[in-house]
């Protein structure tokens, strides 16, 4: 078990560094890459936020889903988390492929 975790981890890692060593990115596309990866955390620890502080969230569905074993609000509680890290990392992944095809060249203008 321990393996395969170590691999699942380790793969990303490697074939990310690997990738960034053969092609290099921009600086700019590397930001957008950073803040991309920020901003869809950020929705995740939110949601566990309510365990930890007890405050409200979207976290309160799940874990009051969980101790009341209603499982139709933890999938209204997951889902809620999941649609707001999309709505949040599909924007900025556009922007980052936008800004990664302006800075190489590879932006094709299109003949009207």
């Amino acid at each position: 078990m321990v393996a395969l975790f170590v691999f699942l981890f380790a793969l990303p890692v490697t074939v990310s560094t690997l990738l960034e060593h053969w092609y290099p990115s921009p600086l700019v596309v590397r930001f957008i890459a950073g803040s991309r990866i920020l901003a869809t955390a950020s929705v995740a620890v939110a949601a566990f936020v309510p365990m930890v502080a007890g405050s409200d969230g979207a976290g309160v569905l799940i874990f009051e889903g969980w101790r009341l074993l209603d499982y139709p609000q933890v999938l209204r509680g997951f889902s809620f988390v999941i649609l707001l890290a999309l709505m949040i990392d599909i924007p900025l992944g556009a922007l980052q492929l936008l800004f990664s095809r302006i800075c190489t060249g590879t932006l094709v203008p299109v003949n009207r």
